[in-house]
């Protein structure tokens, strides 16, 4: 996996890393909730209904963009994935290291869908704005 920072690739042992993530992420109840399947699928039925909801209404939709969303809609979905990249410019604390909590939803979620076409309109944007970060490094 590549670490934070893009500080090259990482080799860390499983339970480590699965320690990590756990401890810094995944058991702080103030950030994340413990959800069952059928919550989870009743989560992603929701969003689904809202995205298509707002496509559905949008007068302002060119025909073509309409056919992207309804194409796209009829993919198989997934849940996103979960993981964390490590922060090895951080260090090691207990054993364990620092990571940076990570959502793939690339090519698997409906959210993922809507971000492609504001990605797409947005980045036309960027040459009319005076200054902008090209990345985090910048």
């Amino acid at each position: 996996m590549d670490a934070d920072k893009n500080l090259g690739v990482t080799l860390i042992d499983r339970t480590t890393y699965i320690k990590s993530i756990l401890r810094e992420h995944l058991l702080q109840h103030d950030t994340y909730q413990i959800l069952t399947k059928t919550e989870v699928a009743n989560q992603m039925q929701l969003v689904e209904r809202k995205i298509k909801t707002t496509i559905n209404l949008s007068n302002e939709l060119q025909p073509n963009n309409k056919i992207f969303f309804n194409r796209s809609f009829q993919k198989q979905h997934h849940i996103p994935t979960f993981y964390g990249t490590p922060k090895l410019h951080k260090g090691i604390k207990n054993g364990l290291y620092k990571t940076r909590p990570v959502i793939s939803k690339v090519g698997t979620s409906f959210i993922e869908i809507a971000s492609k076409y504001c990605d797409h309109y947005l980045t036309k944007l960027i040459p009319k704005v005076d200054s902008h970060l090209k990345d985090s490094f910048t």
